[in-house]
């Protein structure tokens, strides 16, 4: 989608203001866990003995959104996160604590696929930058090619005594856990276009596991939120414009089919939002009136506020619809089980919010309220609910019973923490290493 690709670019705008803000948030959350009423394990002492385990897994990390400043050397990154250092060219220093737990686990300093690769027998540790603002389809796509590239250098290396093909154990967090489903099932190769698209696990090939952290499967209405207002950090605020040319925002939706929407009693009331007509008459997002001077920035020597109205409509509505095609996809329920397990960390002990009240004003604009009430709440991290972690469809309303979810889960372990603190809590970090370094992967099935 032309639109999508060049309107991504512009999702730069505010990139430098709001890094500063972002970072000081995250650089309290990582210490968080000391804040604990219970002792954390010693996981050094607990898995001395599995850091020399021959028959690990190289790994591959994969941020989410705004995970990492788009650069062209990863290397700059990951020296920086080496260090815990959070400062304006890097968004999110809490994968620093992901970084730093897999290289003191035993692997090999992480890398990207265009840096040079260290001296040592330890396993691979590889970080798959993408510019998080596109497409999670082409971002899926360079997934495959990284992991190419990545299992091609293995193999020169001689990582291949086995005649074995290479295979990897990917840990995604948050939208990169979306990556990494869509590649999984479709592999390399865009099917949104395609009237009807079977899962051929396409992707498993080269992966033994599949981790996701966070992973918004169900979205998130927070992004629906966020959207529509914009959000404020301390000292920065991005807009709703900004926002609205990040075409993998979408893709993050919450489904409009699910029982999210209140009416101003409290009952369950159908709500389509993804149509671009929609916004533009209830003055939402990049079409709020106070909207209209960041629309010049973003079309120049576009003369009239109505066209520039009308070609931000334009890309959203081709935003919205690849976003719907992109929904039906990593939510159709597979003809078969996946070749390789799939396993879910997730937090569930912050009110996160999960529904929406929808209501009519005076002037006849529909009006959605996104409040702090309990009743607009449920368990979740604080931007990803519970339910949409495990894509469960018991959700508002759906059917009672055992978890239905289009996921066929192989394990889920839920945690007390956060959204992005919850990468450096060590009850994390000690479950995560027993998968990596002392059990099979078919063990998980």
């Amino acid at each position: 989608m032309t639109q999508a690709r060049a309107g991504g670019r512009h999702c730069g705008w505010a990139l430098a203001l709001g890094l500063t803000a972002l970072a000081s948030i995250s650089g309290c959350s990582l210490i968080r866990q000391t804040a604990s009423r219970f002792p954390a394990a010693d996981i050094d002492a607990i898995y001395a003995e599995a850091l020399t385990n021959p028959e690990r897994n190289p790994v591959i990390l994969i941020h989410g959104f705004t995970g990492a400043k788009i650069v062209s050397h990863a290397s700059e990154f990951l020296e920086r996160a080496r260090a815990g250092v959070l400062v304006t060219d890097f968004e999110y220093g809490v994968y620093a604590a992901m970084v730093a737990m897999v290289e003191r686990a035993g692997y090999a300093p992480c890398r990207g696929v265009g840096e040079p690769a260290p001296v040592s027998d330890m396993p691979a540790c590889f970080t798959f930058f993408y510019d998080w603002r596109q497409d999670n389809v082409g971002n899926a796509i360079a997934l495959g090619r990284f992991i190419d590239e990545a299992s091609r250098q293995l193999e020169a290396a001689g990582g291949d005594d086995d005649n074995e093909p290479i295979r990897f154990d990917i840990l995604a967090h948050s939208m990169g856990g979306l990556i990494t489903r869509y590649f999984l099932r479709f592999g390399a190769r865009d099917v949104l276009s395609e009237a009807e698209s079977s899962i051929t696990w396409a992707g498993a090939e080269h992966i033994s596991r599949a981790i996701l952290i966070a992973t918004p499967n169900f979205g998130a209405m927070e992004a629906l939120q966020e959207l529509i207002t914009g959000v404020k950090y301390p000292v920065v605020r991005y807009e709703q414009t900004l926002l609205a040319t990040c075409v993998s925002l979408y893709q993050m939706l919450p489904r409009e089919r699910h029982e999210l929407w209140l009416d101003p009693g409290g009952q369950p009331t159908p709500f389509e939002f993804m149509s671009a007509e929609i916004w533009q008459r209830n003055g939402w997002g990049p079409f709020s009136p106070k909207q209209a001077r960041h629309l010049e920035v973003l079309f120049p020597g576009v003369m009239s506020a109505d066209e520039r109205s009308d070609r931000m409509a334009a890309f959203m509505d081709a935003a919205f619809e690849r976003a719907r095609r992109f929904m039906e996809a990593i939510d159709r329920h597979p003809d078969s089980p996946p070749p390789v397990p799939m396993i879910l960390f997730a937090a569930d002990a912050t009110p996160t919010l999960a529904r929406a009240e929808v209501s009519t004003s005076k002037n006849g604009q529909t009006v959605l309220r996104f409040g702090d009430g309990k009743r607009l709440n449920s368990p979740g991290d604080g931007r990803v609910t519970r339910a949409s972690a495990l894509a469960d469809e018991r959700i508002g309303g759906g059917p009672s019973g055992w978890l239905r979810s289009p996921i066929p889960w192989a394990q889920t372990i839920f945690l007390t923490d956060a959204h992005m603190s919850m990468l450096g809590n060590p009850t994390f970090q000690n479950n995560l290493l027993h998968l990596l370094l002392e059990r099979k992967p078919e063990e998980g099935r």
